[in-house]
């Protein structure tokens, strides 16, 4: 999955989600030896069926508590 709109999770630069890392991944993945190499998918919302195959009510509900915040 790759959208512009990751470039702006940035957690500081001490953390390696750093929006830079993800740049060099994008700029990798449309260089000449990676053309069709891989699927593009668009990202979309995932569905709380979806997001509870791998993970707990309490965790999903952990998570949706932060929405919106800067920090948690």
């Amino acid at each position: 999955m790759k959208d512009n709109t990751y470039l702006d999770h940035d957690p500081g630069s001490f953390h390696p989600e750093s929006p830079r890392r993800l740049q060099a991944i994008y700029e990798m993945l449309e260089s000449r030896d990676m053309k069709g190499n891989y699927v593009a998918i668009t990202p979309r919302s995932a569905s709380h069926r979806e997001i509870a195959m791998n993970h707990g009510d309490s965790y999903i509900d952990l998570v949706a508590g932060t929405a919106g915040k800067r920090h948690y």
